[in-house]
């Protein structure tokens, strides 16, 4: 009984989230009020005020629903991907997909175009997305690799920077949809410049050095 309970209350969590992610990339944010996200969600008061506590914390649970479904998309196929490179590639084709989704790509616009006014949406989308996609990319690196700390996030940043061409800017600046394959090839060509650049560090004399017989 307890776990129906519960189960009820996740998905109407998950419902009032994607109301709010579909009307905040429609109507932006100003435009878009509370009463307006119970409507199409079909909740209440109650839950929203309870659970989110204003439309900035349903702001910052839709980037956090987000970057779950990217992350549990990158495990799916994690598996059968035991190599540094593949892992990568994984990550950054379910980044591209997960960003260049529509309403994805017009919560980008919208934190892009409201930073200066609020701030502390920009710092919400740093902390509640990219900062996470670097701490979990930074994580890949230290299974497979030496690298590890500071070093690690470091470049892993710069790894979820270079996914940022073609693909993302299409869906961001010209709010266009990108296909399969241009995300499939965004992601490759990042990842295969990354590790040509991995494999060649000038401190790291052989490849063996570097990588821990994970091939």
């Amino acid at each position: 009984m307890l776990r129906r309970t519960q189960a009820r209350g996740n998905a109407r969590r998950e419902a009032i989230i994607e109301a709010a992610m579909r009307l905040f990339a429609e109507k932006g944010y100003d435009d878009t009020s509370i009463p307006d996200i119970i409507k199409e969600s079909g909740g209440s008061y109650t839950t929203v005020y309870q659970t989110f506590k204003n439309k900035e914390g349903l702001f910052a649970a839709a980037i956090e629903l987000l970057i779950t479904r990217m992350f549990e998309a990158t495990e799916l196929h994690f598996e059968t991907r035991k190599n540094l490179r593949d892992q990568l590639y994984v990550f950054g084709f379910a980044y591209l997909t997960a960003f260049c989704e529509p309403n994805a790509a017009a919560l980008c616009r919208l934190v892009l175009g409201k930073a200066s006014r609020y701030p502390l949406l920009s710092k919400m989308f740093f902390e509640g997305g990219v900062a996470k996609s670097y701490d979990y990319v930074a994580q890949i690196l230290e299974r497979h690799t030496e690298i590890k700390g500071e070093e690690a996030k470091r470049l892993a940043a710069l790894y979820v920077e270079s996914l940022k061409h073609r693909a993302y800017f299409k869906a961001i600046a010209m709010v266009e949809t990108p296909n399969k394959m241009e995300i499939e090839e965004d992601a490759a060509l990042a990842t295969d410049v990354f590790m040509a650049y991995i494999e060649k560090r000038a401190d790291v004399p052989q490849m063996g050095n570097l990588f821990m017989g994970v091939f």
